[in-house]
């Protein structure tokens, strides 16, 4: 038997079983999905999707990728026009502004995990020389073990929140 054939079915019977799921998700109870899509909802719009048939699920979704989409374009074009030294309209100056105070705050979220991440290291290893750790230090060690519970190991691409 042809193991291209066997492996090409393998991989068909996948994609569907995996069509089949996503098509019979019920979008409300997924937890998390407008966080995984980078979807920013307010309670108000929370609440209205747990009224929504699938089908409005769906266009409400739909629709909010679009947006998205368009404003990730938007940032695009403006980054562009500035690499190509053109001069900003002035609501691509106030995108050139969202965009720089983006950066400011992740910049600063950056470096305080990096903090973070270096304090742990050093508690780590302290623990790991069997040296005492300070209260200090065993509470910020058990505050990070209780956040990490719901986090499970997804291979090559390191940590990822586990759905209940």
């Amino acid at each position: 038997m042809n193991t291209n054939k066997v492996l090409a079915g393998i991989l068909a019977i996948g994609i569907l079983a995996t069509w089949l799921w996503v098509a019979s998700a019920d979008f409300g109870e997924f937890k998390g999905f407008w966080k995984a899509h980078k979807i920013e909802l307010t309670e108000e719009q929370k609440t209205e999707i747990e009224n929504m048939t699938d089908e409005e699920k769906k266009d409400f979704f739909e629709t909010k990728r679009t947006e998205k989409k368009a404003e990730r374009e938007s940032r695009e074009n403006v980054i562009d026009k500035l690499l190509a030294w053109e001069t900003l309209t002035s609501e691509e100056e106030e995108l050139r502004a969202e965009i720089i105070e983006h950066r400011a705050e992740m910049k600063i979220k950056r470096e305080n995990r990096e903090a973070d991440r270096a304090e742990m290291k050093s508690i780590m290893e302290k623990k790991r020389a069997w040296e005492d750790l300070t209260d200090e230090e065993q509470a910020k060690l058990d505050e990070m073990k209780e956040s990490r519970k719901d986090w499970k190991r997804s291979g090559k691409k390191g940590w990822k929140r586990s759905h209940r």
